[in-house]
């Protein structure tokens, strides 16, 4: 795999997303997907496009709405955050976003019960949020609210402190959800509870110290809920059936987990602790790094679940422990660049396999994705993945 050839696929898929966008105009998130995949072109040195035309149909729409919700994916923080993004690169002037500060506090301060405390579509997302507004009152006030959430939510016992699933809604849709399971995850569990705690308490705000507070207990759970003994698998997708191994992936199991620990491992003060969440970090990306393709569970190209995903981990585990990484993101970028010969590239949804343009699920990630692959420059997205703190934090 050549930086040209990367470049050059993911510039088709980009244009795969381009044409849905156009043809799904009113696709709020998916407008704002595409502004960001453009913004990471321009980056890793494709050609200028227009970001901000994607982001004017994203505030038209929002405007002809009667409701939005407030989160980070599909929601008025998305909104905020692309825009913030495109004016710290200077391809926008300063966007009044006062409003979505207001209504991302709110959300947070009034943050329901039935609801989990989870990254897509929950408090979390909230938090990254709140990290990037330029609104220095606002980035305290809603850090403070996701942090107070968090320790109102969260439970311990002899092994430390952890989260429980609470949404009966989607207790209601069954797909292997069980109210009060503990769930491992980045984008739902506590791995990603905890990384976004290790960026407050590097922020410099003034829940730094408290999100130190949670964080520390949180750290000791999570290596608890460590498989020990096991070269294959260290960190399952629910606690309760950790043993079981879970998929290769960003959403759950070793890949995600061992960024997100190092990132929790940055931020820690008791040494033995953080050297144990070193060393957990890099066992989880080995044992990803070395399990072979037909036993990681990839079934599609996302960035959440699939293939794009695992070539971004390739490329990062080599920047992040110096692992010999590469070839692991050259596998999997040839797993996608064989399925996109035979025409667009679907995606596994509940229904089955169907196309998809969004960032974490479908072309506009897989799009991403690549470009990283050709540049190595750290991808803006990131933080929207909790796999690295805000610019300024």
């Amino acid at each position: 795999m050549s930086e040209q050839a990367a470049m050059d696929l993911a510039t088709v898929l980009l244009e795969d997303a381009i044409k849905t966008a156009d043809e799904e105009s009113e696709n709020f998130s998916l407008q704002l997907d595409v502004a960001l995949c453009l913004l990471e072109r321009e980056r890793a040195g494709g050609p200028p496009g227009d970001p901000t035309a994607y982001l004017g149909r994203a505030i038209e729409i929002i405007r002809g709405r009667e409701e939005t919700g407030p989160w980070i994916y599909g929601g008025a923080a998305q909104l905020g955050w692309v825009a913030n993004t495109l004016v710290r690169r200077g391809l926008l002037k300063a966007l009044n976003a006062e409003w979505i500060d207001e209504y991302v506090l709110s959300s947070a301060r009034d943050y329901p019960e039935s609801l989990d405390v989870d990254l897509l579509q929950g408090v979390i997302g909230l938090g990254v949020y709140g990290l990037s507004t330029p609104s220095p009152s606002a980035r305290e006030a809603i850090t403070a609210a996701v942090v107070d959430v968090i320790g109102k939510r969260a439970d311990s016992d002899q092994d430390g402190m952890f989260l429980r699933r609470s949404s009966p809604y989607r207790a209601s849709l069954g797909r292997g959800y069980v109210l009060g399971q503990r769930d491992l995850g980045v984008a739902h569990g506590t791995m990603g509870v905890a990384a976004y705690l290790a960026m407050v308490a590097r922020s410099g705000l003034s829940p730094a110290p408290q999100a130190l507070e949670l964080l520390t207990p949180m750290a000791r759970w999570l290596l608890a809920m460590a498989v020990p003994d096991d070269e294959t698998t260290v960190f399952g997708a629910i606690a309760e059936s950790r043993w079981h191994p879970t998929r290769s992936a960003w959403c759950y199991g070793d890949p995600g987990s061992s960024i997100a620990l190092a990132l929790v491992a940055e931020s820690l003060q008791e040494q033995e602790l953080k050297s144990a969440c070193e060393e957990h970090a890099l066992r989880a990306a080995t044992a990803a790094a070395g399990r072979p393709s037909e036993r990681s569970g990839v079934t599609d190209a996302s960035v959440c679940h699939g293939a794009a995903g695992l070539c971004y981990f390739g490329r990062k585990w080599s920047q992040t422990f110096d692992l010999d990484s590469m070839g692991y993101a050259q596998e999997w970028y040839s797993w996608i660049e064989q399925r996109r010969i035979g025409g667009r590239l679907s995606y596994l949804k509940p229904t089955g396999q169907v196309q998809d343009a969004s960032f974490l699920e479908g072309d506009c990630g897989t799009a991403a994705v690549l470009f990283y692959l050709a540049s190595g420059k750290a991808p803006l997205w990131e933080e929207l993945l909790l796999m690295a703190r805000p610019e300024d934090v």
